[in-house]
């Protein structure tokens, strides 16, 4: 197992990977006649993915590497970065320890184990502890709001499905049909148009790449760093990312 003073540094690097693709897409995308010829068109929707994809992976990490942290430790470890000034809650830390290590005892097989649930699952597994105006408080408001927009939408461009060719023409209903149209929906909310949506580019205006721009991959690394501080911030830590000598990677546009 890599020992969390290795993974402190390890795990934030996917958020600098996300960070430094949107900034890729900005180079690109502010030209949109260049944007037209196909292949500039494909480096620039690569790097809006790969924000996409790495601002989620850098969330499971995170989270990974926090209950395993937790769970080896009797007490809360130097490398989880304790906040200047903040109380330990050291009995929220016991409950979230108590917890991962109960589930893993009473786990029948591996599969029923916390490391097999979804990634929302583990965060809200870990914020449990917490009382209930605390949990409702960190959804109730972005960055908590677009967590699962974000997951989904990784998971809809990693895991391919053919109904993500169809170019979104129909106006959905108020509720949409499917979890497909459902996505496209919250997505719209956040108003992340490929820039050669608005010309009437075929492929443009096809999901997922109507969906693929600078915006789009500006607002995954930042949901995905302001929830990872969050979180952070329920127990009293500063996230990993957050370190000094990190800053620099973080300073987006």
């Amino acid at each position: 197992m890599i020992p969390f003073s290795v993974f402190n540094h390890i795990f934030p690097t996917f958020l600098f990977a996300a960070c430094d693709a949107a900034r890729n897409a900005k180079d690109i995308g502010h030209d949109t006649q260049n944007l037209k010829q196909s292949d500039e068109y494909a480096k620039y929707n690569y790097h809006v993915i790969n924000a996409v994809i790495n601002s989620v992976t850098f969330l499971e990490a995170n989270i990974n590497a926090f209950l395993v942290e937790i769970r080896d430790h009797g007490n809360i470890p130097d490398s989880l970065n304790i906040r200047q000034g903040s109380p330990q809650n050291t009995h929220i830390i016991d409950s979230v320890r108590q917890k991962v290590r109960a589930n893993e005892q009473d786990a029948t097989n591996r599969r029923d184990r916390w490391d097999y649930l979804d990634l929302k699952a583990k965060y809200d597994m870990a914020l449990e502890v917490l009382d209930q105006s605390q949990r409702e408080r960190i959804y109730q408001k972005k960055p908590g709001q677009d967590i699962g927009v974000l997951i989904n939408f990784r998971n809809y461009l990693v895991h391919y499905k053919v109904e993500a060719q169809t170019p979104p023409t129909v106006q959905f209903s108020r509720s949409p049909r499917s979890n497909y149209q459902k996505l496209i929906q919250q997505l719209n909310s956040n108003n992340h148009p490929h820039p050669l949506k608005i010309e009437g580019d075929l492929f443009a205006n096809a999901f997922p790449d109507s969906h693929l721009s600078h915006d789009c991959a500006k607002w995954a690394v930042l949901t995905a760093k302001e929830f990872a501080e969050e979180f952070y911030q329920c127990f009293g830590m500063q996230s990993p990312h957050e370190d000094s000598s990190y800053s620099q990677f973080l300073r987006l546009w």
